[in-house]
């Protein structure tokens, strides 16, 4: 490792705070000082920091048992970032420490002159804010404000800027507010759409979202501007920004695409229309809501054409897969998906019926909205003033053998799903709950009797979504988080972890995305439930944890170890399991 002194001066136009020359160790390719920076971040420094400055032990107390539940090492760079992510410290008191730490300029928002228009294109902003990295100046050797010094993207970054022929020479210590206020203010990264007006705009919006695979889109109105994100894989990018003098334009016209009333502005709005891209239809479903700073628009895309996912993609287990698909195939029960909204539960749904024999049978939904096409069942939607209870009780006189429920949301829908089950007809629904034993005591709080639920329930499935490892960049780990190692101690489980890079095909080293799964079959329950009803959760852990039941956070733990996706991904969504 060679030692080279990086005059910083003035950086991206601004003056830094630190204008001085800078040690920094850097070694022969790429991000070199990385390695440093993190040997720098893992003294125990930033306790002694945050005392000078008048946070207690208190504080630090709670940040590092937060670490602790994660699973993460508690090295200060992890409890900092902790304590910043908590609000414990503000973001800018953290970029404060890491500056002083490290060496390096602090940014502020003066300093930080954006770099080239090309250049940011072909990075693009949505990339750079995502990461946490901004290029600055307007040289072939530039600086860059970074939000975390020792992130993997920070080095991605000097990858691709070797690759577009430009080194970067320094770098700055900023907050993520600050590289988004930059990004937002400076006209040279405006937005590729920034010329078209009216419906053509709201057009243009929606073709790119569909194009980027998008599920949603969300036009949001800040203090100077309006923001457009889309939301891909489950995760929100910032994709344009418009001047503040265009929000009013924006929202109104994409009112009028939902054929919303633009005159009702303090109040939510709910619409629908449809729209046509590259030859494919959706079904658009808009939702308006006021708030301080003008009206929020979230617009949901709905693929008209999109068919169910192979239930052999799902994800499951070989065993679970299975068991489950035979338990479909019965002639009457009830089989439940537990998980939060956006977790996938209409997508596995929609994979297990698509396994059913639709010529031999009577398979009929009743769904809000239809998501999927399935080409063995009749699909109902509700619409107006139909519930699900009334579309339910439609349904079972036109003789189904198969039901598919879109929600099991009151006593009534479950009094009569239950009742179906009861009677000679398999029934698929869903319920918000944390995780698979907690849709049991959803379905109990809901008001529905212990005795019916147990006789008429075979199985309770959790999922959660997390992001697939993109298949063109991932490389190996350089090492195992400490929960990993734990896992493959215990289970023996064969290991090719890998981590995100980021790409071209990609944004941030992510493709797609994968269910994590937890089953929990109803008659390994039923006498603890029967004699403790709603009091019967606590037991019911303990029982499921004695007899070696896996968790979510166990089959993200495998996945993991398979190389499918990251520790970060599997502990962004679930916890591990307090017994």
């Amino acid at each position: 490792m060679n030692t080279v002194t990086t005059p910083i001066g003035r950086i991206g136009g601004g003056l830094a705070k630190r204008a001085a020359e800078v040690s920094q160790p850097v070694s022969e390719g790429a991000l070199a000082w990385g390695i440093s920076i993190d040997r720098l971040l893992e003294d125990e420094w930033i306790s002694a920091a945050l005392k000078q400055r008048g946070v207690g032990e208190a504080t630090l107390s709670c940040g590092k048992r937060h670490a602790l539940s994660r699973g993460y090492r508690v090295d200060d760079n992890t409890l900092g970032k902790i304590l910043a992510k908590l609000g414990l410290i503000s973001a800018s008191l953290w970029a404060d420490l890491l500056a002083e730490r490290i060496g390096c300029p602090r940014l502020r928002r003066k300093d930080l002159q954006l770099a080239n228009e090309p250049l940011i294109a072909s990075l693009t902003p949505a990339w750079c804010l995502a990461s946490g990295v901004l290029p600055l100046g307007h040289s072939n050797a530039i600086h860059v404000a970074v939000t975390d010094p020792s992130s993997s993207l920070v080095r991605e970054l000097t990858l691709r800027l070797e690759k577009l022929g430009v080194q970067m020479a320094g770098i700055g210590i900023a907050t993520r507010a600050e590289l988004e206020a930059a990004m937002r203010e400076q006209a040279h990264v405006k937005s590729a759409l920034a010329d078209q007006n009216g419906r053509k705009l709201i057009d243009g919006i929606l073709a790119e979202a569909i194009r980027e695979g998008a599920s949603d889109v969300h036009i949001v109105p800040t203090e100077h501007a309006v923001e457009v994100r889309y939301r891909v894989d489950g995760r929100l990018w910032p994709q344009h920004v418009f001047e503040g003098g265009r929000r009013d334009e924006l929202i109104a016209n994409a009112k009028i695409a939902g054929q919303l009333d633009i005159g009702r502005r303090n109040e939510p709005l709910d619409g629908a229309n449809r729209f046509v891209c590259d030859g494919r239809s959706f079904k658009l479903r808009f939702s308006s809501m006021p708030t301080q700073f003008g009206e929020n628009v979230v617009v949901r895309l709905l693929d008209q054409e999109a068919t169910a996912m192979p239930f052999s993609e799902l994800g499951l287990g070989e065993i679970d897969a299975r068991a489950l698909l035979e338990v479909s195939a019965l002639p009457q029960g009830l089989v439940f998906l537990v998980g939060p909204t956006g977790c996938g539960k209409s997508t596995t749904l929609a994979a297990i019926i698509g396994q059913l024999d639709g010529s031999t049978y009577s398979i009929r939904t009743l769904e809000n909205p239809i998501e999927y096409r399935l080409a063995n069942a009749v699909q109902s939607e509700i619409t107006g003033d139909l519930s699900f209870a009334d579309g339910l009780r439609a349904l079972l006189r036109q003789d189904p053998d198969y039901l598919l429920i879109g929600e099991t949301r009151d006593l009534e829908t479950a009094e009569i799903a239950i009742e179906a089950g009861l009677t000679g007809h398999t029934c698929f629904s869903t319920v918000h709950a944390a995780d698979a034993l907690g849709g049991i005591t959803r379905l109990l709080d809901l008001g529905v009797s212990v005795g019916p639920l147990v006789a008429a329930s075979h199985v309770f499935i959790a999922q959660r979504l997390v992001r697939r490892l993109c298949l063109r960049c991932a490389r190996p780990a350089e090492s195992l988080h400490p929960l990993l190692k734990a896992h493959l101690d215990r289970t023996g489980s064969a290991c090719s972890v890998r981590e995100p890079v980021g790409c071209e095909y990609c944004r941030d080293g992510y493709k797609g995305r994968v269910g994590l799964y937890e089953i929990r079959w109803m008659r390994d329950f039923e006498e603890i439930i029967q004699a403790r009803g709603l009091a019967s959760s606590r037991e019911c852990r303990k029982h499921a944890h004695a007899i070696g039941l896996s968790t979510m956070f166990d089959d993200g733990l495998e996945k993991v170890c398979s190389g499918m996706t990251s520790i970060e991904e599997v502990l962004a969504q679930v916890s591990a399991p307090q017994i």
